[in-house]
């Protein structure tokens, strides 16, 4: 199973609800992905529209090990990472 988190209108609730989710189903296998916004996406022209992207975009940085994420929004990535890692290995 692959859960997306991280969009930006998710609350850290909503993040924290999405990994509990998880943990019910029982899959084989859970893998959890923070939500990258690639230029050309629907969701980096929303972002842009509301302010939620840094100013430069390196292509290089982007993807499941980037360090490019929305700004102004409410959570904090660290407070995410350190949930999908409690989710992961405890």
């Amino acid at each position: 199973t692959n859960i997306m988190v991280g969009f930006p209108q998710e609350t850290i609730e909503d993040i924290k609800e999405s990994i509990e989710y998880a943990k019910t189903i029982r899959a084989n296998q859970t893998s959890f992905w923070v939500v990258a916004p690639w230029p050309g996406t629907e969701i980096y022209s929303q972002a842009l529209d509301h302010n939620q992207l840094s100013e430069e975009i390196d292509l290089n940085n982007l993807g499941y090990r980037g360090s490019l994420h929305f700004v102004n929004v409410e959570f904090d990535y660290n407070e995410v990472k350190e949930l999908i890692y409690d989710a992961i290995y405890h």
